[in-house]
């Protein structure tokens, strides 16, 4: 179960850069397809650039790979690679993907007062919103 006091909706980007082992991770859970679908070019590179304004000169360059070369990036250790995959695209995919278990419940606009561990799992004292 997952209990979110907000709406679940990403209006601002974070959390932009998803590393080798999560990519991994969202492969088994046949998550990883949906950074090629994400909204984002796949075959544009994701250098990061240091400039003083943006028609001055550029100061620094760090020259990263695009999320279709990712896989090149682990040296043949991984079947995967860190991609540029901001949550607010990660989000939604993750989302869909738990939704779609039966064993998964999402709460969204609900808090989590407490939890209790008992002999059979764990229960939650979850409320909606302001319906408390």
């Amino acid at each position: 179960m997952l209990v979110e006091r907000e709406d679940g909706v990403v209006r601002y980007p974070t959390a932009e850069s998803v590393d080798v082992t999560s990519m991994e991770l969202l492969r088994r859970w046949g998550v990883a397809d949906a950074v090629r679908h994400s909204g984002f070019p796949a075959d544009a590179p994701r250098d990061i650039s240091f400039v003083s304004r943006l028609t001055g000169p550029e100061l620094a360059r760090f020259p990263r790979p695009s999320n279709a070369d990712r896989r090149g990036t682990t040296d043949g250790h991984s079947p995967e690679g860190g991609v540029w995959w901001p949550k607010f695209w990660f989000d939604p995919a993750l989302r869909e993907r738990a939704a779609a278990e039966s064993t998964v419940t999402l709460r969204y606009q609900w808090t989590c007062d407490g939890v209790e561990d008992t002999a059979d799992g764990v229960n939650c004292a979850a409320f909606l919103g302001a319906a408390r």
